[in-house]
């Protein structure tokens, strides 16, 4: 997994009920690309002028969520089932500052997609 400390959330593309990404800017100006398919839920804390990770954390079947992780994030029980019955991936954007959350989903992948400086 790459580095989320202080990326900035640049982009949120909803492209139909079951897919969404998010593009993401690192500090050494890394694009990420996020992407989820196969949507169960999401929710996210409003866009902001700023916003910028803490970090990003990966939960599914193999790695199950911690209670406090849930209690903090506001994940509804009935979802924390979800993810274990039907083998779903909840991924948390742990904000710094600005817009974070969650997705639960079927898939989640993430790709580098520029590494070059900008001009």
């Amino acid at each position: 997994m790459a580095v989320y400390h202080d990326a900035a959330i640049i982009t949120l593309e909803h492209f139909s009920a079951d897919e969404l990404v998010i593009l993401l800017l690192t500090p050494l100006k890394t694009k990420i690309k996020l992407s989820f398919t196969g949507i169960y839920d999401w929710g996210f804390t409003p866009f902001s002028t700023q916003n910028e990770l803490f970090d990003l954390h990966v939960y599914d079947k193999r790695v199950p969520v911690p209670q406090t992780v849930a209690d903090i994030n506001d994940i509804p029980e009935s979802y924390l089932q979800a993810i274990q019955e039907y083998d779903y991936t909840l991924v948390i954007l742990d904000a710094s500052v600005g817009m974070g959350g969650f997705v639960i989903c079927e898939k989640f992948t993430e790709s580098i997609l520029d590494t070059s400086p900008s001009e």
